[in-house]
């Protein structure tokens, strides 16, 4: 450029221009010529561009697919290695099949043995299958990381239904051994149930305790000692309960025997012998029957509990203890069979055989330590008061209902109606048959009551029922019932006295159509009229001999005879008849003063068909009695009759004391 001197230098720039401008001309030549290729290249461009973007496209829908199949590959991994280790397991179950088997039929066979009475083999599978709920469950149970819940494998799931299974058989199994203690069985026998049943309630203790120290009822951190005790705690309550079970099984035993017996009462049918029994035992033989069966069965329970746990101190409860309730409540039963058994026995002979066979049952129970003596004396005294009671009472109100109605109501069989028999007021009489049946009643060895009642029929009635009830309570003379039967006796002779005062009006009236007509004009029916001749029959003869008749029943005082002088009364007594006569001496029907009249006024005669009527009646209880007492003797032992007949030549015969 140096060589080029000034003057091209200058012209340079437009030396370039030019050539920049030939260029351009050049270029826009060639481009004009050539703008095709220019296109193509630009279309070119442009569709690379798109391919390049769906490439890029592809590619990332490629790499998606790939961690997919990844995933894939992952998840197909888990389900081979499942497979695998499923595999695995069932070829292990396929080598061990038979040990697994054994293991499955535990439940059916602890189950055989119980039912077969194999009782030691299934306890010992039973305490097999504990050791496998310890090792297979208690000790294998981990804790999830994540959330601190136990989890447990599949295994330890069918361990378990195998303990569930076995232990409902157990509690079947206890079921079934106290079954065996509620029937007749000996000592051995029993003894054995119970060893079966101490090793029972050991295995359900020790689970029990597996399953309070898994759930966290105490703390493991407890010492051996401690541990030891908690055990020995539980023991002592399993003892207590066992003890329980025992006397409850050998109740049910009681209670079966007293259904034969009330079977045998009630005759019922036996299916073992395909027949009906018709011989069925009276109230008497019922209550011999239960006293025997509680005798027996009481001396039985108690000896075998003696036996069994006499010694045994491991309870909360002190055995004598519970055999002390036991005992109250057999008692309890007892007491009311007698309640019921006394309140359908009509003799009073046999009220006292079973008193008499009652104590003689409580001291043989008082030589181990059961006396209940004093438990049974009230039933007996409240039955004897009761009867008595009741007899007095029905016939105070057939007495009442003579007196009012004349008539007496008899109940007929099953197949007859009811009907009445006319009593009169009153009977005359005749000299010679009085004197005759004083002489007989003199001669014999009973004591009558005053046959100067037989002209008084109601009166009559009511010195029998009297002497009922006063037969019967000779018969069980019970000297702690006397003062209550002395109140009876008294109640029972005010309210004749104030029955007869308040109906004295009607008596008056009815008694005049007695009265001879002869006889209206000496004045008779104004001193003597029939209230006042009952008040006197009552106040003399009624009232005195039936005191004299309970005294002699809690005395040695002989009864009065014809002949013999009168003993007096004891004070007691002598209150209730004066009581009695100042009742009719304040109605104005006998006078302080007044004594028995000598001569009996002539009243009429009633009709023939009544005095029939009234001795048909008499007849007829009176062979109703002699059926029943047959029945009652022929149901008895040879050594209650031995006993009832030297009772009988020992005591004042009451019973053929009847009036009418």
């Amino acid at each position: 450029p140096a060589s080029m001197g000034l003057q091209n230098l200058q012209s340079e720039p437009m030396r370039l221009t030019a050539e920049a401008e030939r260029l351009n001309d050049e270029l826009d030549t060639l481009v004009m010529d050539n703008f095709r290729v220019f296109v193509e290249n630009l279309t070119c461009s442009g569709v690379l561009r798109g391919e390049d973007k769906k490439l890029r496209d592809y590619s990332s829908d490629l790499g998606d697919d790939l961690q997919q199949l990844l995933d894939l590959c992952g998840s197909f991994r888990d389900r081979v290695n499942q497979y695998i280790t499923a595999h695995k397991r069932n070829r292990k179950t396929l080598k061990h099949n038979m040990q697994l088997v054994e293991l499955l039929e535990i439940p059916q066979l602890v189950d055989a043995c119980s039912r077969n009475g194999f009782h030691d083999e299934a306890l010992e599978l039973a305490l097999f299958v504990n050791g496998l709920e310890r090792k297979h469950i208690f000790a294998s149970e981990v804790r999830d990381h994540s959330d601190g819940t136990p989890r447990q494998s599949g295994g330890n799931s069918v361990v378990q239904s195998i303990v569930n299974d076995v232990h409902t058989t157990l509690s079947d199994l206890r079921r079934q051994l106290l079954v065996r203690l509620s029937v007749e069985s000996s000592l051995p026998k029993l003894l054995q149930v119970l060893s079966a049943l101490r090793k029972l309630d050991g295995i359900l203790a020790d689970r029990q305790l597996s399953l309070e120290r898994q759930n966290g009822f105490y703390t493991p951190s407890l010492t051996d000692q401690q541990a030891e005790e908690v055990r020995a705690g539980l023991m002592r309550r399993i003892e207590t309960s066992l003890q329980m079970s025992f006397l409850e099984a050998r109740g049910v035993w009681v209670e079966s025997m007293l259904q034969g017996v009330q079977d045998e009462a009630t005759g019922t049918y036996s299916t073992a012998t395909h027949q009906s029994d018709s011989t069925t035992l009276g109230p008497y033989g019922r209550g011999i029957e239960i006293l025997e069966v509680y005798r027996s069965s009481w001396f039985a329970v108690v000896t075998q509990f003696n036996a069994l746990f006499g010694s045994a101190d491991g309870g909360e409860v002190s055995p004598s203890s519970l055999l002390s309730r036991w005992i109250e409540s057999q008692l309890n039963s007892l007491v009311k069979e007698l309640e019921v058994i006394l309140k359908d026995i009509d003799e009073g002979q046999s009220v006292r055989s079973l008193l008499e066979q009652s104590f003689l049952f409580a001291s043989r129970m008082s030589e181990v330590g059961c006396d209940f003596r004093s438990h049974i004396l009230p039933v007996f005294e409240s039955a004897v008061v009761c009867r008595v009671e009741d007899i007095w009472r029905k016939g105070l109100d057939i007495f009442k209902q003579m007196v009012v109605t004349e008539k007496y109501a008899v109940d007929g069989n099953a197949d007859e109606l009811p009907r009445e028999q006319v009593i009169p007021l009153y009977l005359r009489q005749d000299t010679e048959d009085s004197s005759a049946s004083d002489n007989a009643g003199a001669d014999s060895d009973s004591h009558p009551p005053p046959q100067g009642l037989i002209g008084f029929p109601p009166l009559a009635y009511l010195m029998n029922t009297h002497l009922v009830g006063l037969n019967f309570l000779r018969d069980c003379p019970l000297a702690s019932v006397e003062g209550r039967v002395r109140e009876a006796l008294d109640l029972l002779l005010s309210d004749t006295c104030k029955f007869l005062v308040s109906v004295s009006d009607d008596i008056r009236r009815s008694g005049r159509k007695y009265i001879s007509a002869d006889s209206s004009s000496s004045g008779l029916l104004t001193a003597d009229s029939m209230d006042r001749l009952y008040a006197e029959a009552i106040t003399k003869d009624l009232i005195q001999h039936s005191l004299w008749c309970f005294q002699s029943v809690y005395t040695n005082v002989t009864l009065p005879s014809k002949s013999g002088a009168t003993p007096p009364l004891d004070p007691s007594l002598l209150k209730i008849s004066e009581h009695c006569r100042r009742i009719f001496e304040k109605a104005d029907l006998v006078k302080a003063s007044q004594a028995i009249p000598s001569k009996k006024p002539v009243l009429a005669v009633p009709s023939t068909s009544d005095v029939a009527k009234t001795e048909e009646l008499s007849s007829e209880k009176n062979s109703v009695k002699q059926e029943n007492a047959n029945k009652l003797v022929s149901k008895e032992s040879g050594e209650d009759k031995n006993m009832e007949s030297e009772s009988r030549e020992s005591r004042h015969d009451l019973t053929d004391s009847n009036v009418i």
